[in-house]
């Protein structure tokens, strides 16, 4: 496919008319064979397809994610800010501009699914959403294409609804194989099992193991960037706010489990007591605090300080209560 004239508007192969203007080498019929056959599912037998793409860094995998979503659905390219999704917000757009279109086999592609910060309001919310719109929309046909690092980033719930994995792993500068698999979750064992796909070719059963996707033209790959850059700023910013709001918590949590400490520490002051300190101070061993409580040495200094300084203030007390008392008797 890299030779290929793409056009701005999408383009879709039909089974029944194969005469275009380049020659496909056999693994290239493979690979077109099979997304044929996805191609059909989908147009004519009218099932939806949530498919998930996963691997590393920089792995190629939302680039071949719009890719598939260029060839698969005509309508990709024009509404491309719509349907590139990273909040739920976005993508209930994308679905109430699909269900406008009233068009079968729109793709959505929801880009590093639940890697944020914040992962288990994700799961929830998400969850919902796409088995709402799986629900309501079903006669619409939806594809949706998550992209994250691994599965385990999406919900249990809602990874057992993927009927399609692939992994990604950018072999060159040009090219991404994709290892497809058709995955069933068995209800009674609990867990996935994964199928490569068969194709049918020339009367023929050939299991497809790799799908090699070749570099998009650079106007696409420059309009996802474009649309990348800015929902990547908008997430550090989110990511830079609940950082900020993870560190106060923290102090206040600290601030609450300082007070706890002091007064196990008072309490117990002998066990914590420095034998080896002079006058009548009581003075508290920094290296008992340490060991014994497993604490750091500036939190380990800090309850040291305040403890002496109860214990010591309950110590004059004490100590003017018995000087009165002597002065009574004397009298």
């Amino acid at each position: 496919m890299e030779n290929y004239n793409w056009k701005a508007e999408g383009f879709t192969w039909d089974s029944k008319n194969m005469n275009y203007n380049k020659n496909f080498d056999y693994d290239e019929l493979l690979g077109l064979y099979y997304l044929m056959r996805k191609r059909r599912e989908i147009v004519e037998l009218k099932k939806s397809w949530l498919a998930h793409f996963q691997g590393g860094h920089r792995q190629g995998k939302t680039i071949s994610a719009i890719t598939l979503g260029y060839i698969f659905d005509p309508t990709f390219y024009d509404h491309f800010e719509k349907r590139l999704c990273v909040s739920r917000e976005q993508y209930a757009d994308a679905l109430d501009q699909i269900k406008r279109l009233k068009r079968r086999g729109c793709v959505i592609i929801v880009d590093e699914a639940g890697t944020s910060v914040n992962s288990s309001e994700w799961f929830t919310s998400w969850m919902r959403a796409i088995q709402s719109s799986f629900e309501v929309m079903g006669y619409l046909s939806p594809i949706v294409f998550f992209c994250s690092p691994v599965r385990d980033y999406v919900s249990t719930k809602l990874s057992k609804m993927f009927n399609t994995q692939f992994d990604c792993n950018r072999t060159s500068l040009t090219e991404t194989t994709l290892t497809p698999y058709n995955l069933k979750y068995n209800t009674i064992k609990k867990k996935f099992f994964y199928r490569f796909p068969v194709v049918r070719f020339q009367n023929k059963r050939i299991t497809l193991k790799r799908l090699v996707i070749k570099r998009p033209p650079q106007w696409l790959i420059d309009r996802y960037e474009g649309k990348s850059f800015e929902q990547k700023d908008e997430k550090l910013d989110s990511y830079i706010d609940t950082i900020k709001q993870s560190a106060i918590l923290d102090t206040v949590k600290e601030r609450v489990d300082l007070n706890v400490l002091v007064e196990k520490v008072t309490k117990n002051w002998r066990f914590f007591k420095d034998e080896g300190a002079r006058g009548n101070k009581i003075k508290i061993d920094v290296s008992e605090l340490k060991y014994q409580l497993e604490l750091k040495n500036d939190l380990a200094l800090l309850v040291k300080k305040r403890a002496e300084k109860i214990l010591n203030k309950e110590e004059d007390l004490n100590e003017d209560n018995r000087n009165d008392g002597h002065s009574s008797k004397e009298e």
